[in-house]
């Protein structure tokens, strides 16, 4: 009897070891399982962008072979632009281009321009060298962290770029111009601030874009008191060139201050046939 008690007793226990190895052969299938996944390749493959208002670039990644993908990065900078494509090789989370190796070229052709593309998380990170400006346009750059994604719109305002030194000027900026005011902003990617206006007693910021400054530019002069007076270019449909005044000091409606009239005349050294529409003018 005692002898089947003990033979009762140790089959439950292989019982239990039974379970216990199993529950065991489960748990690490599933850790592996995750640990494989966490070791599985990045994925490189789709549109990818730097969403910036004056500089954005798109990369778009096709793939090849497992070790290779198929890539074109068109990038600007104000009206300038560029563009390479290639075929970069995959080593882990890195990939690398050297133009040296670009087939379908004339030896000639071919440039010491390097890419290296880092995956990491959601963004691939694109580094350059100085010779890959042979691709691209003034000022113009294939480096930088790109998102997920096409490009997004900016939402900026003079005054989050810096341009106006309070929200309430650039508030009061914002009121005077209306629908225009996102010509403003689209002209300040080149910052320049100009001498006082001793006529208006007033501070002077004026901008154009790169490439395209003689038309694309506006002017913003500004007092201690939120007076305001303001010009910016504008082409219509016809290719008509203006320029737009505004102020919100009722004796300027309808002249301009000595500031912005030599700036206007600047502008008409591109565009003779430039005219002015006071736009506050009743």
């Amino acid at each position: 009897m005692q002898r089947y008690l003990e033979l009762k007793i140790n089959d439950k226990r292989m019982k239990r070891l039974r379970i216990i190895y199993v529950l065991a052969a489960l748990v690490g299938a599933f850790l592996g399982a995750g640990k494989a996944a966490g070791q599985q390749p990045p994925t490189w493959n789709g549109v990818w962008s730097v969403s910036t208002r004056f500089a954005p670039a798109t990369l778009t990644i096709k793939p090849l072979t497992k070790t290779k993908f198929k890539f074109t990065i068109e990038s600007m900078n104000g009206a300038n632009m560029g563009e390479i494509s290639g075929v970069a090789k995959i080593n882990g989370s890195r990939a690398f281009f050297n133009d040296r190796e670009s087939t379908g070229k004339a030896s000639d052709e071919r440039t010491d321009c390097r890419l290296t593309f880092t995956k990491r998380g959601k963004i691939i990170k694109v580094e350059q060298t100085f010779e890959c400006q042979r691709f691209a346009g003034l000022g113009v750059f294939f480096g930088g962290d790109y998102e997920k994604g096409k490009i997004k719109k900016q939402i900026d305002t003079l005054f989050s770029m810096e341009i106006l030194p309070s929200a309430k000027i650039d508030r009061r900026l914002k009121l005077l111009v209306g629908s225009d005011y996102e010509k403003f902003v689209d002209s300040f990617q080149l910052r320049s601030d100009d001498e006082r206006d001793t006529e208006l007693n007033a501070s002077i910021v004026s901008g154009c874009v790169r490439g395209i400054c003689p038309w694309n530019a506006a002017i913003v002069v500004f007092d201690a008191q939120g007076n305001l007076w303001a010009s910016v270019i504008h082409i219509d449909k016809q290719e008509k060139v203006f320029a737009l005044y505004y102020s919100n000091v009722a004796e300027w409606v309808g002249k301009l201050p000595k500031s912005i009239e030599n700036w206007i005349n600047e502008k008409r050294e591109s565009s003779e046939d430039l005219k002015i529409v006071y736009k506050n003018q009743k």
